[in-house]
């Protein structure tokens, strides 16, 4: 029979050191466990009693239990917004003023699109000498960078019956 087998445990590992392990882990998940708690109920409270929050939203909660205080914050706003819509707005008037008033007497506009920052024209007259002139005035916009980046012409054509030319040109605005 051999002598160096031992059947018993050992002190060093066995049942000893899994009961060391688990008593351990216990301690660290009730640990964590409790953490957790301690934050969720500061979280909570601090939810409840506008812990961090700037004064400022306070004072306007009790502003709006006031209706004449809420109208004129209401007015207040819209002015603000109202403004800013102004003065990003483009001044289209001024584009077609200028066109129109330096087209000849005999060129009517028949429809003008404007989307953006483009400007479609289509305009008609019984001289296309007249029409010529339209265009020139409008290369000179563009060349001295008033109103018009650029302007292409689109189509032209003459209509047989009545003896009207009639043109088609897109602009971009400055």
């Amino acid at each position: 029979m051999n002598n160096t087998i031992n059947l018993l445990p050992n002190k060093k590992g066995g049942q000893g050191t899994d009961e060391k392990l688990a008593k351990r882990l216990r301690i660290f998940a009730t640990l964590a466990l409790s953490i957790v708690i301690l934050l969720s109920v500061g979280l909570y409270l601090a939810i409840q009693f506008n812990i961090g929050l700037p004064a400022k939203s306070t004072t306007t909660s009790t502003l709006l239990q006031n209706p004449k205080a809420v109208k004129l914050l209401l007015v207040k706003d819209r002015l603000k917004n109202i403004s800013m819509v102004l003065s990003q707005r483009n001044q289209y008037n001024t584009v077609l003023g200028a066109i129109v008033d330096n087209a000849p007497a005999d060129v009517s506009f028949d429809s003008v699109n404007i989307d953006q920052n483009t400007l479609d024209i289509t305009t008609s007259s019984a001289s296309l000498e007249s029409l010529g002139t339209l265009l020139d005035q409008l290369t000179e916009l563009v060349d001295k960078k008033q109103l018009l980046k650029s302007y292409s012409l689109t189509s032209i054509g003459v209509t047989e019956g009545q003896s009207t030319y009639s043109m088609t040109l897109k602009a971009i605005i400055l």
